[in-house]
């Protein structure tokens, strides 16, 4: 993996600056190909490899070297490299004989859909960065609201709206962190101790964390049955308590866009928020994590952020979305929607319920 440097200060003359083109397309089109290539053998062979990885605590940092290369390799070198240092190191979370934490499984729409992200390296913090990120974003939330049968609360084209999060762990944050301004504003700041986060025991682990950077009591909690819970019956009840509701459907509410499993979000209308992980069930890379709320100004009252360098007409007449306010990060729904576009409901529906049935005790 490259030569040691032998003076990390002094640029070698092969490196001449005035000729260093680094985003050569040509160059592109010809390492992209070969990627793809190696990418495609990877997953024909992936069963060939152990599921987990057979390396040792510190194996790579035996077989690198100690500072940065001087001199650059061929690409196939690199690829070389990948194959017979990177490999060895990979559990593999797409192997049919992977059974660890959740199916990591993906497809090639959505592989397309992250080349493209990538190639565009477009930014979507404001509807002006980006016009086309922020809309297909918006576009793309609502069509898989259709397919989870979401009331119109949660949809654009209702008074709710979607975004789409790295992950669960900042979907969670988030909620938490507008559920605890809403009540702040309330009460007001000095009583910001008195706040409790209540959640199931089968609540991802990840909300212990989330609640202690919000500042809120949790007790533990765990994600290692996959159980559901009774929706409609908790939200009733929080309902009377003015409690914030928000759904962590991160792997099994990918099922509900087939109407067999529909019923588990029964009662959808009575929360306030709701995630989902399409990487963990619904054929999509990580990270991607989708998340509607009813009433969409109290994220951006508590996430939001206007500063001056960012100030355009658009976001100012609020007749667009600020994605930015409504998340850690920005947007990300060109993936989904070459994914949504390549692949119709009922192909969607029909591998869900052939997944389950193969996962049924016979």
């Amino acid at each position: 993996m490259g030569s040691p440097t032998s003076n990390f200060i002094t640029a070698p003359e092969s490196l001449d600056s005035k000729h260093f083109n680094h985003l050569n397309p040509e160059d592109l089109r010809t390492k992209a190909h070969k990627a793809v290539d190696f990418i495609a053998d990877y997953y024909k062979n992936i069963e060939s490899y152990p599921v987990g990885s057979q390396a040792q605590p510190g194996y790579l940092k035996n077989r690198l070297p100690e500072t940065p290369p001087d001199t650059p390799e061929s690409f196939d070198t690199i690829l070389k490299d990948v194959q017979n240092d990177l490999i060895p190191g990979i559990t593999h979370f797409l192997s049919p004989n992977f059974f660890g934490y959740f199916p990591a499984s993906v497809s090639s729409a959505a592989f397309i859909g992250e080349i493209l992200c990538t190639g565009f390296n477009a930014n979507g913090f404001k509807w002006i960065g980006s016009p086309a990120v922020t809309e297909l974003e918006m576009v793309v939330m609502d069509w898989l609201g259709v397919m989870l049968k979401l009331p119109k609360s949660f949809m654009f084209s209702g008074s709710g709206g979607g975004v789409v999060h790295s992950t669960t762990s900042e979907a969670i944050l988030s909620t938490i962190v507008v559920a605890r301004d809403r009540v702040l504003n309330e009460i007001g700041i000095e009583n910001i101790g008195k706040l409790v986060v209540y959640g199931s025991d089968q609540t991802h682990s990840t909300y212990k964390k989330a609640c202690k950077i919000a500042e809120a009591d949790v007790e533990e909690g765990t994600t290692s049955t996959t159980a559901v819970d009774p929706v409609k019956d908790l939200a009733e009840v929080a309902n009377k308590y003015n409690i914030w509701v928000h759904v962590d459907g991160a792997y099994g509410g990918n099922a509900c866009i087939c109407p067999e499993y529909r019923p588990f979000l029964d009662g959808i209308e009575k929360v306030d928020s709701l995630s989902l992980s399409p990487h963990k069930w619904l054929l999509c890379y990580t990270e991607c994590c989708c998340m509607w709320v009813k009433n969409p100004n109290l994220i951006v009252n508590a996430l939001g952020t206007n500063p001056e360098y960012l100030k355009n007409e658009h976001s100012e007449s609020g007749s667009m979305v600020s994605y930015m306010d409504w998340q850690v990060g920005t947007s990300r729904g060109l993936g989904l929607y070459v994914y949504g576009s390549s692949y119709v409901v009922m192909a969607l529906q029909t591998y869900k319920i052939t997944f389950v049935q193969m996962s049924k005790w016979r």
